[in-house]
């Protein structure tokens, strides 16, 4: 019997999507498609694909066309099914912004490397099947010392029911190394491996210990804050962003400065009448309130909204350097 995932790639580049395939390697069953209406034909047919990767450049119907029919399936495996949007360099912010408003689950920028797309699947298929390999070599090859997705949705679904149920507040935020694709060419992984141990011990130190980091990719990083507002949480993500500026990375003697781009979500909302959303739906808000800080020049913390549109301003970096203490 045959209990691996299978994912349904689809992408015009043979190259694309021979890489997705070997990165996800023997743990996951992968489909292919060159374009988006055979990718459409596939996943109407095989009802045993679990996770859409699908360009959003393609000829014949692209995949911002492909995920809008989606999304407006009448077939409810096809309408609800993860759909992760692959994108380019070229890909301006408003072209996300569209898919996402259409229903895109994530995005997966080009280039990307091996733990990418490994940490990507897992994030929207774990549920459906226990630690593999890979993923578990990833959890201690990428970001070691941050615990891996499972834990973290686990943590997150209990924060989210706790803080319903007593009328507290959750905010969860994404972190990812700005330029890290410029900075592995530029620099080499020798920097990366470097600064990732000063990132992951400055983040653990920053937290309390109920409170969960866990790695989602090659310096990237997501963090549930309990029992912590919006405005708490945009406290502490400009205090990580002025304490990573300031740390001291060098290589071959080159003073290197990496800076943090940030992304908060908060269970807080502006309208009474919105219930509590799922964990899931909160990691989606915060990776896209991570995409727009990631566009901005200085990698303000932008915090997501119902506008997608807000950026969160006032929160002052913390002058004594000292770690902040969110209570």
């Amino acid at each position: 019997m045959n209990n691996k995932i299978k994912v349904l790639v689809i992408d015009d580049s043979a190259t694309t999507r021979a890489l997705i395939r070997k990165y996800l390697g023997e743990s996951y069953e992968c489909s292919e498609a060159g374009n988006g209406e055979e990718g459409w034909e596939t996943l109407s047919k095989d009802a045993s694909i679990s996770l859409v990767f699908a360009d959003m450049h393609m000829p014949v119907l692209n995949g911002m066309l492909l995920l809008k029919r989606i999304r407006e399936s009448d077939i409810e495996r096809i309408a609800n099914i993860p759909v992760i949007i692959i994108t380019g360099r070229e890909d301006s912010s408003v072209a996300k912004r569209a898919s996402y408003n259409i229903g895109a689950t994530d995005f997966l920028s080009k280039p990307f490397v091996r733990s990418d797309i490994i940490c990507c699947a897992g994030s929207y298929t774990w549920q459906d099947n226990e630690n593999t390999p890979i993923e578990s070599d990833v959890a201690q090859d990428v970001l070691t010392g941050l615990r891996y997705n499972p834990v973290l949705s686990e943590f997150g679904n209990k924060a989210i029911f706790f803080a319903e149920r007593h009328e507290m507040h959750v905010s969860v935020m994404y972190i990812q190394v700005a330029n890290i694709e410029l900075l592995v060419e530029k620099h080499g992984v020798e920097l990366m491996e470097n600064a990732a141990d000063k990132i992951n011990a400055y983040i653990n130190e920053s937290l309390r210990k109920e409170e969960v980091a866990t790695p989602v990719g090659v310096g990237k990083y997501a963090v549930v804050l309990q029992a912590t507002s919006a405005f708490k949480a945009n406290i502490l993500a400009s205090r990580l962003q002025q304490a990573i500026r300031e740390l001291s990375f060098e290589l071959s003697g080159q003073a290197i400065q990496i800076d943090l781009a940030i992304g908060i979500t908060s269970t807080e909302s502006p309208d009474e009448a919105v219930k509590f959303l799922t964990f899931g739906e909160y990691c989606i808000q915060a990776r896209h309130a991570l995409n727009l800080s990631l566009e901005h020049k200085n990698y303000r913390v932008v915090r997501f909204d119902e506008t997608y549109e807000k950026v969160v301003k006032g929160a002052s970096s913390d002058p004594t350097g000292t770690r902040l203490n969110i209570g």
